[in-house]
């Protein structure tokens, strides 16, 4: 089964930015999910669920989320067909 759109290095680097704004919270959060290094199969999926774990989390603590963009437009698979389709393509 195929999850998600992303690569594996872009899901661990998502995760690895949001774990760091998480840990760098001050005042610091009770009960703050800690971060999991995952191996093997399923991987990607295991820290995907991780990255929208701790979302949830700070979302119920009503924590003020940086604003994340996407670096690559192409790499969103609903943006590249809208642009190959503009493009006449």
């Amino acid at each position: 089964m195929r999850y998600g759109f992303y690569d594996e290095a872009e899901v661990l680097s998502a995760k690895d930015i949001l774990f760091g704004f998480a840990d760098g919270l001050d005042p610091k959060i009770d009960n703050l999910p800690r971060y999991k290094t995952r191996k093997g199969d399923g991987k990607k999926k295991s820290d995907s669920d991780d990255l929208l774990a701790l979302y949830v989390f700070l979302d119920k603590n009503a924590v003020s989320l940086p604003t994340f963009v996407a670096a690559k437009l192409k790499t969103l698979s609903v943006l590249n067909k809208f642009l190959l389709l503009s493009s006449g393509c």
